[in-house]
């Protein structure tokens, strides 16, 4: 113990070390921070607001000597007032905790004196005035950014940048357009706005972005998470390591290495349209993998120890959280017994089964991703099949020493495989008969599911397509029947089939662009959730691990062994939804079914959107499985609403990845309408004329009965009207999206 003096006398501190990290950084090394049951003295801390509660404690202000932060145990009162943001002279915005919750509300100025509400007067945006003057100023490069509350604001502006924020209690995007007008006429080019990581964050994010196009103001959204990867859920600058200066640089820095938006061309010498949003585009097909999969953690798709032993196992393999996860969570699905399901009514349920395919290049080690994740966690379901069937065979063996003749001898036991890699369609046939007899799963493992779909096609082209009709309809846990004169009949009532298969990004996208040219009339494809391997170089480690290190491996590797025994020994069981996270299912699926039925929509966009439920409510229900395992009789009996929002999350961003797959060449009538509807939100509607005009020479080669037809299909649809009759005008009455 070292005593160190401080301004209340001498106080006991322990320095920073291995055994006692700072409660506030959490260094555990060089001592530099020191820690009392009163007081810490934080080494990287400096720069927050005096009463910031950070981690359980309260910002003191800095030691004499400027260089440590000083934090007192947090004592929340009853209702504490922390600080006060002021919007203008008669309106103002109070943070408080009450019972250790934060809490916010608004106040306006009456008769001198603050009376709660917001009044009747517009808000304008919190620091709108010292926005306005630096965008005046000569060395203005008319950027400004804005966060997501009064405190990242702050902290922002602290380090430099120009920097507002929205009301809290009026910040949709109708709200935002005449604040957003206000700092264009400033001399405001360019609004960078910063989301913070979570839900809330993101549609915030949208409701800037429609705000900007409405005042007209070039808009460009981040996301902390992009910026700073170890952002914790809600996070954004006020988490983010560093000084104030230090994350606005990095703010700056990750905003100058993003590529540059192209410049638009002009009309006449562009020969492609740019018309609304595809049913694509409305569902986030267009965005990058990358910056999408930032948002998927470990922590969010596992349950806390599961995720630990995940994350750890996948360390020195080429995976991201998303899919090392679902990787994890396709063998954990093939262990559960026929019949369970997941129930989004009492009319509709699935199993719980997962056809994945890993799409990655070759040598990026797709064979140990699928080893250490798929199967190893199985060895112990494994081993005891293999025991069982053995134990059968020895007392089949001695039973027949009994029989003299080979005809009366009873039939051979047949072996439970939870993995089988190489198959027919006939072999598979007879060992899902003997699954079917034991209630027992089975997961389909093909190191190169080329392999597969050239076998699927041939037997298509040339034999009697059994093996396509077998794999599609074994994911919807259907029984199945065949006929030879060889073999007689074959026949299961039910099957649990999960699938798990590797394939190159070209080899895949030459399989989906072939002789069906992305149409996938099957729904073969559809049935797929196909995961892309993060482009990133295999990671290598210099030395050996620690004996703490390779301890904790081996415990890792246990423990997932451990679950996927547990997960063989659940008895099937239907998984029902709770009645919020089916409100919320019932919404998503019907907006993607809205979107499916579009006369615009792609047909295979359109195969992939009608099987969007059936995979979200299978990762829901592996999801709610994983945690059952986890928390045992603690875990809730109905699957919740965020693990439905989750997998719903996940469908939508593996489809976004899916479409870059498919050729999505649209059809003249499509590009003809898509155009039509664009331009008819004109208050002057579209005329044959305008449409002319204002389209490509594909268009302007359609011809006025082309036009025509059109405007009638999208009148029957409902999505406009017919304005005037000559010259025919096309009036548009709704977004395709909506």
């Amino acid at each position: 113990m070292t005593s160190i003096p401080s301004r209340g006398g001498n106080t006991k501190f322990t320095p920073s070390g291995k055994h006692d990290a700072c409660p506030i950084c959490r260094r555990v090394k060089d001592g530099d921070c020191r820690i009392s049951s009163g007081l810490v003295l934080c080494h990287r801390n400096t720069d927050h607001k005096v009463g910031d509660v950070i981690k359980g404690w309260v910002f003191a202000g800095v030691s004499d000597d400027g260089r440590t932060g000083k934090f007192t145990p947090h004592k929340p009162l009853k209702k504490q007032l922390e600080i006060i943001y002021g919007y203008s002279d008669t309106q103002r915005s109070k943070r408080y905790s009450k019972n250790g919750k934060k809490c916010f509300a608004v106040q306006n100025l009456v008769g001198g004196r603050w009376a709660p509400g917001a009044g009747l007067n517009r808000w304008p945006v919190f620091f709108e005035n010292e926005a306005l003057a630096g965008l005046d100023s000569l060395d203005s490069d008319g950027v400004v950014w804005e966060f997501e509350g009064e405190k990242c604001c702050e902290l922002a502006v602290q380090g430099g940048l120009l920097a507002v924020s929205q009301p809290g209690h009026a910040h949709s995007s109708g709200q935002r357009v005449p604040r957003y007008q206000r700092l264009k006429e400033g001399g405001c080019t360019l609004l960078i706005y910063v989301a913070d990581y979570d839900k809330e964050g993101e549609k915030k994010a949208a409701e800037a972005v429609e705000g900007a196009q409405g005042a007209g103001l070039k808009i460009k959204v981040i996301r902390a998470r992009q910026v700073w990867p170890d952002t914790p859920s809600g996070g954004s600058i006020d988490d983010a390591p560093g000084t104030v200066k230090d994350r606005a640089a990095a703010l700056r820095a990750f905003v100058e290495l993003q590529a540059p938006e192209p410049e638009p061309t002009p009309d006449h010498e562009t020969d492609h349209v740019t018309p609304m949003q595809s049913a694509a585009e409305s569902l986030g097909l267009s965005q990058k993998i990358a910056g999408e999969r930032d948002r998927f953690t470990f922590s969010q798709l596992l349950p806390p120890k599961m995720a630990a032993a995940v994350e750890l196992i996948q360390e020195d393999l080429p995976t991201d959280p998303l899919s090392a996860c679902l990787l994890f969570l396709v063998g954990l699905s093939g262990l559960l017994k026929i019949g369970t399901r997941a129930s989004s009514s009492y009319r509709h349920s699935v199993p719980i089964n997962l056809y994945l395919a890993l799409v990655a290049w070759s040598g990026v080690a797709k064979s140990p991703c699928k080893r250490k994740l798929v199967e190893a966690p199985a060895e112990l379901v494994k081993k005891d099949f293999m025991a069982a069937y053995e134990r059968k065979l020895r007392a089949w063996r001695e039973e027949c020493k009994t029989v003299k003749r080979k005809e009366d001898r009873p039939p051979e036991p047949k072996c439970v495989l939870p993995h089988l890699n190489s198959y027919n369609a006939a072999s598979l046939s007879a060992q899902l008969m003997v699954h079917d007899k034991e209630r027992q799963p089975i997961l389909l493992i093909r190191d190169e599911l080329s392999g597969l779909l050239r076998e699927i096609e041939h037997d298509t082209k040339g034999g009697t397509g059994a093996a396509e009709a077998q794999f599609l309809e074994a994911f919807d846990g259907d029984g199945y029947v065949s006929v030879r004169v060889e073999a007689g009949v074959r026949q299961y009532k039910h099957c649990h089939v999960c699938f798990f298969g590797c394939i190159q990004p070209q080899v895949l996208q030459d399989f989906i662009n072939g002789e069906s040219h992305g149409d996938d009339t099957t729904g073969r494809w559809a049935r797929l959730l196909l995961c892309r391997l993060p482009a990133q170089p295999l990671k290598t480690e210099d030395q050996d691990p620690s004996p703490e290190r390779l301890s904790a491996y081996q415990q890792a590797e246990h423990y997932l062994k451990q679950c996927c025994w547990d997960a063989h020994c659940l008895p099937p069981k239907t998984y029902e939804l709770s009645q919020e996270a089916r409100i919320y299912f019932h919404e998503w699926f019907n907006k993607h079914q809205r979107v499916a039925l579009m006369p615009t929509t792609a047909p295979v966009i359109r195969s992939m959107l009608m099987k969007t439920s059936a995979h979200a409510l299978r990762l829901a229900g592996a999801l709610h499985v994983a945690k059952t395992l986890e928390l045992r009789d603690a875990a809730p009996e109905r699957i919740s609403c965020r693990q439905v929002e989750l997998a719903t999350q996940i469908v939508d961003q593996l489809h976004a990845e899916t479409a870059q797959f498919h050729d999505q060449q649209e059809t003249d009538s499509m590009l003809l309408m898509r155009h039509i509807h664009e331009q008819g939100f004109r208050a002057d509607g579209c005329t044959w004329q305008w449409a002319k005009q204002q389209g490509t020479r594909a268009i302007r080669a359609m011809g006025s009965k082309m036009f025509a037809q059109a405007v009638q299909e999208l009148v029957t649809l409902g999505y406009g009207v017919v304005k005037v009759e000559k010259p025919l005008t096309y009036r548009a009455l709704k977004e395709m999206t909506k």
